[in-house]
């Protein structure tokens, strides 16, 4: 059986997370695509389903500057919850703007893929490892 891949999305702005559901359909209409406006949410969500999440592919695409998460915060919680899962979990982290002290903090976490500025494009979701 061949694994799916979902590609769950957080952000706390609800017309960029309406442009990367939508661009993501537009570049691979067969990828689960899941929406969620805070890191709370997510968190509930997987430890309710993280059964259904072991078989899967996984790709985060998580907004740096939330309300209540950072996504430094977020990202640190969702490691936790897969750390037992065999699942191949991705991370990226997405803004508008970023600094130079959050650049550096992505670049040295192995576990986060890179970062990839809003709003997506056909080019940067075709790069993401589906």
């Amino acid at each position: 059986m061949k694994n799916k891949t979902i590609i769950i999305v957080v952000d706390d702005n609800e017309l960029d997370l309406l442009i990367s559901s939508r661009m993501i359909g537009k570049v691979n209409p067969e990828l689960q695509v899941k929406t969620y406006l805070c890191g709370h949410d997510v968190i509930k969500c997987l430890n309710e389903s993280v059964e259904v999440c072991k078989s899967e592919n996984i790709i985060f695409l998580i907004d740096v500057y939330m309300e209540k998460y950072t996504g430094f915060q977020l990202i640190s919680e969702l490691k936790q919850l897969f750390v037992s899962s065999k699942c191949t979990v991705n991370y990226y982290l997405l803004s508008a703007s970023i600094d130079m002290g959050d650049l550096l903090r992505i670049n040295a976490d192995i576990a986060i893929g890179g970062f990839i500025n809003k709003p997506l494009t056909v080019d940067l979701v075709k790069k993401l490892k589906t």
